[in-house]
């Protein structure tokens, strides 16, 4: 027995030993570096010997980058939008998930577990796509998606341009209430077309949306739940609405890149990113929806997050495949009939 356990113990030291003053290199968005350093790296690197490295940038250059490198990865674990982590998946760049290292994938929902049903991604936070209105220019309020095609809302609507996050769930969603939905998305594309030289502006950035808001000329928008916090912050009285025909999900995923070295590490990283006490820390100082089920929030806490079972059991889940398979096409679409067609 004596001699098992001498040999186990000499186990965990080698590996400890190899691990110490290696760089475990972690490619994530920009914002937020500072509660990263002391909840994520700090620890991590003090649990596992590891220096923790990050590679900042959006979406579309962080793939872009992976890509560049397939053949000699220089990023062992990647942060994405579901949408960005299905095109890696499509591209070889992401390795196959093993849960059974991942033991607090078991506290999650299970939709969380594998959100791209490929075993290649984890979500770690979710957010949900709806409307943002102005309370006292529509005292009555809004309910339907359809309700953004109304004669006293068009004149005062944007519209997330096809390329941003939001652009082609919008364009799902109104179909969905025209009678379509994500499997076809021609009623969208009518009724857009219809209204497109009737709206203020299609926007790129919900920057630009709250200086249109501020300014009085828009007063209803579609966009991410994670920016209601932003629109409130004007002062305006805004209100949030969740659709009668439902609010899709949009997740924020890890996953492992495909050669890393790390391979077990990365593992390790899922499993104390979502852990309930790094949950909880993100959700209060990132505004990131935890997908962990054991982490309590109070009322004022979540106010301004996707939480609370009644609220997670409302969601919709877009099918990525159709979205990444589609989207080009969705996209040529758009800028010939929308953005330049008659």
């Amino acid at each position: 027995m004596r001699s098992k356990l001498a040999l186990l113990f000499l186990v965990f030291l080698l590996h400890s030993l190899a691990l110490i003053g290696r760089n475990f290199v972690v490619s994530t968005w920009g914002y937020g570096y500072d509660v990263y350093r002391l909840t994520e790296e700090k620890p991590f690197e003090e649990r596992y010997g590891v220096n923790v490295v990050y590679e900042f940038g959006n979406n579309s250059d962080r793939l872009t980058r992976l890509l560049m490198h397939k053949d000699d990865p220089k990023v062992d674990v990647v942060y994405f939008t579901d949408y960005y982590a299905k095109k890696a998946e499509y591209l070889g760049l992401l390795e196959k998930i093993d849960y059974s290292r991942i033991p607090n994938v078991e506290r999650l929902y299970k939709f969380a577990v594998d959100p791209l049903k490929s075993e290649r991604a984890v979500a770690y936070s979710v957010t949900r796509i709806g409307i943002v209105y102005r309370k006292d220019k529509y005292p009555e309020g809004l309910k339907s998606w359809k309700d953004l095609l109304r004669d006293d809302v068009v004149s005062h609507l944007a519209l997330p341009d096809i390329t941003l996050t939001q652009g082609p769930i919008v364009l799902m969603m109104l179909s969905k209430s025209l009678g379509g939905g994500q499997y076809n998305v021609d009623p969208g594309f009518k009724a857009i077309k219809a209204i497109k030289n009737k709206i203020v502006k299609f926007y790129f950035k919900t920057s630009e949306l709250l200086t249109m808001f501020k300014r009085d000329e828009v007063w209803v928008a579609p966009t991410l739940h994670l920016f209601y916090r932003s629109f409130k912050k004007t002062g305006l009285d805004v209100e949030w609405l969740d659709p009668v025909e439902g609010s899709p999900a949009v997740f924020n995923v890890i996953a492992i890149v495909k050669g890393t070295k790390n391979y077990d590490l990365a593992h390790e990283y899922i499993n104390f990113v979502l852990s309930d006490g790094i949950q909880r820390i993100n959700a209060l100082k990132l505004g990131n929806s935890p997908m962990n089920r054991f982490v309590r929030l109070s009322k004022e806490e979540s106010k301004y997050l996707t939480y609370g079972d009644e609220t997670i059991k409302k969601l919709l889940f877009i099918d990525m495949d159709t979205l990444v398979s589609n989207l080009d096409e969705w996209i040529e679409r758009w800028n010939n009939e929308i953005l330049s067609g008659d």
